[in-house]
């Protein structure tokens, strides 16, 4: 209700814009020992990713609930404690559910707190009485994007990159045990019978290997499903979503659709696009090299 909050993972808060810093800090976890400037008594926060907070889910329009990956407070420490993963509540400053492998997009919908426990590879929800998070449906992937829409939730599968990052997690064990390999993809699931009643994955030859996020605008089909012309990894910039009168699905179906509109505004921001103007997506390729990020601005976010 008061605007856009954000993860910075590499910052270890949650945020909100800010038309004079990179960020403006909303809340830091009180295990985060801030630096003070050696000159005066000014505190700021360490660009140094320590727990990998990295999913935030608002109630009643505000945040709530953060997954974060483990509670250290020294660079890198959640990369050999996945294990520790939890989710905390940031405004009644308590922790709900803990020992989660690297858990990721958590969600408050229909009364009940869904999260992804990425490391094993587990759909599920939080039983907030117990501080449990119950195990429902296993899927063949890194799972991080989640979004819901009715009684459905759809929710993204990466392919396990083996690397140091996805190194020795109890996801490869599952995969062994159910006999298949991580996909990368989505599926449908409804969350009344935790069935998987749709799916569709991204063969080898298109070269997408990783999703990080879902949004579902009933009514909207994307021309990546609709056009098999469209290259996914050429052309991401070209991909947009077209409406149509009817949707061709019994889950999404919505008529008479209007294109949405974007006014480039941040709350509290008098400016406009003026009719020239174009939006510019850029594609992060940088895989974790800070120093290129030519979108970093070096002056510190104090608070």
């Amino acid at each position: 209700e008061n605007g856009i909050y954000f993860i910075s993972a590499s910052y270890n808060c949650v945020a909100m814009p800010s038309l004079e810093k990179t960020f403006e800090p909303y809340w830091i976890p009180p295990w985060i020992t801030p630096s003070t400037d050696s000159d005066s008594d000014d505190k700021y926060l360490r660009r140094e990713d320590c727990c990998h907070i990295n999913g935030l889910c608002c109630v009643d329009g505000k945040p709530k609930y953060i997954t974060s990956t483990s509670r250290g407070n020294i660079l890198g420490h959640w990369r050999t404690h996945k294990s520790e993963g939890f989710i905390f509540d940031i405004q009644d400053n308590k922790v709900v559910c803990e020992d989660i492998n690297s858990p990721h997009s958590p969600n408050w919908y229909n009364g009940k707190l869904w999260v992804l426990e990425s490391g094993t590879g587990y759909f599920g929800y939080v039983d907030l009485k117990n501080k449990k998070f119950v195990k429902k449906v296993f899927l063949p992937g890194f799972l991080r994007g989640m979004t819901f829409h009715d009684k459905y939730a759809i929710v993204c599968l990466s392919k396990d990159r083996h690397d140091h990052a996805f190194k020795d997690l109890p996801l490869c064990e599952n995969l062994r045990c159910n006999s298949t390999v991580s996909v990368c993809g989505f599926r449908i699931i409804d969350i009344e019978t935790f069935s998987i009643i749709e799916e569709f994955t991204f063969d080898d030859s298109s070269g997408v290997t990783e999703l990080y996020d879902v949004v579902c605008l009933p009514g909207y089909r994307s021309r990546i499903l609709s056009n098999n012309e469209v290259d996914a990894i050429r052309h991401y910039d070209k991909i947009i979503a077209e409406p149509v009168e009817n949707v061709i699905s019994d889950i999404f179906y919505v008529s008479n659709c209007e294109e949405p509109v974007y006014t480039g505004q941040l709350p509290g921001q008098n400016s406009s696009l003026s009719d020239d103007s174009k939006i510019v997506v850029k594609k992060d390729d940088s895989h974790d090299k800070d120093d290129d990020d030519p979108y970093f601005l070096a002056e510190p976010a104090s608070f």
